[in-house]
């Protein structure tokens, strides 16, 4: 198969069923999703909220024969119904509501074209359905044989229902006839919207009683009967809603509702990027039963963790499988940097930095470390020992003694390996395909071990490359000039952070994170978002009960670890600054960033 780039949709929109069946290996989470209970996926862009959706859909299941697949199938006890947000669909909604003269008229015209689009994607479940026999390998659904005259009874009753008109009493037939309704309500709605109330309250009453239907309603009750003709009326159906964050806001609302009184029968399982400004969800959501009506479903990772480290091996065992690699011990297959002791490190590093000797011998620590305390460890070694070997891997004394960067035309070792890969792509499953694949087809090619100058080569291109993504984000610090790309933002948070962990003196708190006050400018906040959502922030959600976040005031955010090794880093969480700290004031940042 054609492995996607880094910044190509790993989604369903380029891959096909057998495709995602075959390359993805899901992570814990996807555990948690199927689940019978209703869910919300919250993740950035990349992290593969499409696929788990995908994944979860009849004839996707078909084609998911990898290792490891029967465990999850079977526990599969649903329809999934995939229904994607197209940006297209969006924009056309929110136009058509501009134009409308009422509330009234809005609401009407958002369900009536939701509901036509929901339509296609559940009249082709009806059709996935009615192919399940035993070479689907799936425990929970029986196999359907519809006679003709049966078919026929079905269609037409699905079909006056819906207020179609198929030309032949088939299912494909019918399902042409729900591809035309689809287009006929872009047409109505248009022509409703530019109507004035008295008319188009008159056009509305005209139209059938499928059009003022709730979507909800509409699609239950279509399911009912279906369920009714094909005798499964026990089988559990789950609407699968995938990038929700480009749906329009009155949708997700109503969206948001439905995952929290969802029935028995019929499951709504959303995803959503971390930050929607509009729509107070974690509150709404949170106000009901967490754990009870719905399970939220957190797709990043705040610290590293087994998860992330376990989610980054399976999906490359995976890539090396379809290589015909069978050496799955990826120590064996990806160099790794020297190892460096405590011990060590703490000794090397007395002698050359000035600023760790000062606050060790505070502390009462000598440059022999081996005979401290376990207080004296945990209190002080573990916590800069992160901050004291990046500084190892970048730095060194001058002649007078004050520290310089080392002269280096690529990142240190210090960024590779397997663990260090696993945190900077972040359980990306773009990043992680699009930096492994290069490395993954040489050492086929060649048998030898991935060399740490290679992995480092492949995070700079993919850093460079996603840092001409952020560049499209647009950033507006003055309301009176042009918006420049969010990427001049990203860079200031990144030297301030490179000055504090390498320039500043070692202390306790030297700072790698930042909070979000209430005094920056809500243009500036918006386009944090936005770089939340692109993946170049993650949001440490920590104790929080915010999920998904329509503010970002008073929350807690970092770098990506992708970006790391640009701003020389270390991979891993420290102190938190205050954004105006980190801006070091916005009357500066609006001139400073603004020239080239």
């Amino acid at each position: 198969m054609n492995t996607p780039s880094v910044f190509d949709s790993f989604n369903a929109k380029n891959l096909n069923a057998a495709q995602i069946a075959k390359t993805f290996v899901p992570p814990k989470q996807f555990n948690e999703l199927i689940e019978r209970k209703s869910s919300i996926l919250v993740g950035p862009r990349g992290s593969g909220k499409t696929t788990l959706m995908r994944m979860l859909e009849m004839e996707t299941l078909k084609n998911w024969n990898n290792d490891g697949s029967k465990k999850f199938k079977n526990k599969i006890d649903f329809i999934g119904v995939f229904v994607p947000t197209d940006r297209i669909w969006r924009d056309q909604i929110e136009v058509l509501e501009k134009e409308s003269s009422s509330d009234e008229i809005k609401k009407f015209i958002s369900n009536a074209l939701f509901s036509s689009h929901i339509l296609t994607r559940l009249c082709a479940a009806f059709i996935d359905r009615l192919r399940v026999d035993d070479s689907y390998n799936l425990t929970n659904f029986k196999s359907i044989s519809l006679s003709r005259s049966s078919e026929s009874e079905l269609v037409e009753s699905l079909a006056l229902y819906w207020d179609v008109n198929p030309i032949r009493p088939t299912m494909k037939s019918l399902y042409d006839a729900v591809i035309r309704r689809w287009g006929e309500s872009t047409t109505l709605m248009s022509r409703l919207s530019s109507m004035e109330k008295d008319e188009a309250n008159d056009f509305m009453k005209s139209l059938g009683e499928s059009w003022h239907t709730n979507f909800r309603v509409f699609s239950e009750n279509s399911i009912r009967l279906f369920s009714n003709h094909c005798d499964t009326s026990d089988e559990i159906w789950a609407f699968l809603f995938d990038e929700l964050e480009l749906a329009p806001d009155i949708i997700i609302s109503d969206l948001v509702e439905l995952a929290r009184g969802a029935s028995g029968k019929v499951l709504y399982k959303l995803s959503l990027a971390p930050y929607i400004p509009h729509i107070k969800i974690a509150g709404n959501m949170f106000s009901a039963m967490p754990g009870n009506d719905f399970q939220p479903i957190q797709l990043w990772y705040e610290k590293k963790d087994a998860e992330l480290y376990d989610f980054f091996n399976q999906l490359v065992r995976q890539m090396l499988i379809e290589r015909g690699v069978e050496e799955l011990d990826l120590e064996k297959v990806i160099d790794t940097p020297e190892n460096i002791t405590h011990n060590e490190l703490f000794s090397k590093m007395w002698d050359v930095d000035t600023s760790l000797r000062e606050l060790l011998k505070r502390k009462k620590i000598s440059k022999d470390i081996s005979g401290l305390s376990e207080d004296k460890r945990s209190s002080v070694i573990r916590k800069i020992a992160p901050i004291v070997r990046v500084r190892e891997a970048h730095l060194k004394a001058s002649k007078d003694g004050r520290l310089m960067y080392k002269t280096l035309n690529r990142y240190p070792d210090y960024y590779g390996g397997v663990k260090s890969l696993a945190a900077i792509l972040e359980g990306n499953p773009r990043w992680i395909i699009g930096v492994m694949s290069p490395l993954i087809k040489k050492y086929a090619e060649t048998g030898e071990k991935i060399k740490l100058h290679d992995q480092v080569f492949e995070i700079n291109k993919t850093c460079q490359r996603y840092i001409s993504l952020l560049k499209v984000i647009p950033c507006r610090f003055n309301p009176n000039q042009e918006p420049t790309g969010v990427n001049k933002l990203i860079d200031r948070i990144g030297s301030f952070f490179q000055k504090s962990i390498h320039m500043d003196k070692i202390e306790l708190d030297n700072k790698n994170c930042f909070v979000i006050q209430k005094n920056i400018p809500k243009d500036i906040q918006v386009s944090l978002g936005a770089a939340l959502n692109a993946g170049a922030l993650v949001y440490l959600s920590g104790t929080s009960s915010k999920f998904a976040l329509n503010t970002l005031e008073d929350r807690v955010f970092r770098l990506s670890y992708l970006l790391a090794p640009k701003y020389k880093l270390p991979l891993s969480i420290h102190a938190s600054g205050k954004l105006t700290e980190v801006l070091q004031g916005l009357e500066k940042m609006q001139g400073d960033l603004l020239d080239e």
